[in-house]
């Protein structure tokens, strides 16, 4: 008895996941497509050989809109061999194009990806054509001054300039020139700022100060990327830029007397926009790395920026008699460049166009 109703169940039990599995199998193939159905069917009679069957098979699909893009990529890698095994160059290099629109950062699959396929897909250009970013960081400001002036002993009383902190932040545009090499065109809003002090007068008093500066800049630089193919890819760049002085204003003065009881002097912020060139010249090195991402990349760089020109504006000496920084405080501008440290980092955006590379005998 035992037996016989341990067999039942076991049959039981068999025809239960029987007719699962035959639901689940006959939902799956209620769920898949017709063109997804009509894509193996393709794919089977291009391996059995039947290659002229194969776009009147697929086309309609491929240009209704009816597959996911894993399948239309499919569909244009099929097409593209086919193309190929019929030694159509032309309508191979249109499907490839059409691949290459739906996923412009696909990379070859041994395995997967013929040989022919692959040759095709080594002719066209894989870099993006432009990208756009944004980007912010910190900088420092170094004086590099080469000519002293004032009214005390010019020799043994010398200014010191500190560096600061500050920050920016930007935009970018670039533009793919060729493998690896690429051009690069910002616009930045600069914060600068340098500290300022001075024993003057043998030491009977100390003058400290500041100069904050808000600038826009405009770098145009040149940039080459190292492998290129991984995630992490380290690059180099060089250039010029622009920098158009916005304001300039002269902080935190103060006076003070040693040795002595009386109180330390403090000055107002003083508009010295006027006495700075509003326009100046820079050269630009440095180097950074980019983490790659999907259509982008996360990017963190260093560069090092030459001033090339005085910051001093000699015009502004014929209003020395109006200048209550020299008169309250003694200050007066040697001839001097502004060298900066910029740390940035930043996000970058792919724009792709897919395109043939250019034959070497063209």
């Amino acid at each position: 008895m035992g037996n016989r109703f341990n067999r039942l169940l076991g049959i039981l039990v068999f025809c239960v996941l029987t007719a699962t599995s035959s639901a689940v199998m006959a939902q799956g193939e209620e769920d898949e497509s017709d063109c997804a159905r009509t894509l193996r069917k393709a794919q089977k009679a291009y391996d059995d050989g039947l290659i002229e069957k194969v776009e009147q098979m697929i086309k309609p699909c491929l240009e209704g809109g009816q597959l996911n893009q894993e399948e239309q990529l499919n569909g244009y890698r099929l097409l593209a061999q086919a193309k190929l095994f019929d030694d159509k160059k032309d309508e191979a290099e249109g499907a490839m194009l059409k691949f290459l629109h739906i996923d412009p950062e696909y990379e070859l699959q041994p395995g997967i990806d013929s040989k022919e396929f692959s040759e095709l897909f080594s002719k066209y250009h894989t870099s993006p054509l432009y990208t756009i970013g944004v980007h912010f960081g910190l900088n420092w400001t170094m004086v590099n001054s080469y000519v002293e002036r004032g009214v005390y002993n010019t020799e043994n009383e010398k200014k010191v300039f500190s560096p600061d902190l500050s920050f920016h932040f930007g935009l970018r545009a670039s533009r793919y020139i060729y493998d690896g090499l690429n051009v690069h065109l910002e616009a930045n809003y600069i914060f600068n700022k340098y500290t300022y002090s001075h024993n003057i007068l043998g030491g009977q008093n100390i003058i400290t100060a500041s100069e904050a500066q808000t600038v826009i800049g405009i770098p145009l630089t040149f940039s080459y990327i190292f492998l290129r193919q991984k995630k992490i890819r380290p690059y180099v760049f060089a250039g010029f830029g622009m920098r158009l002085i916005m304001s300039a204003e002269q902080q935190d003065q103060v006076k003070e007397f040693p040795n002595t009881s009386l109180a330390p002097v403090t000055g107002p912020a003083i508009d010295i926009k006027a006495e700075r060139n509003g326009l100046n010249f820079e050269g630009i090195f440095g180097a950074g790395t980019k983490f790659k991402i999907t259509r982008g990349d996360i990017f963190m760089d260093a560069r090092y920026n030459i001033g090339l020109n005085n910051q001093r504006n000699e015009s502004s000496d014929l209003n020395v008699n109006d200048d209550e920084r020299l008169w309250d405080f003694y200050i007066t501008d040697n001839d001097f460049t502004f060298n900066n440290v910029y740390v940035t980092v930043g996000f970058n955006y792919y724009l792709y166009k897919p395109r043939k590379k250019k034959e070497k005998n063209e």
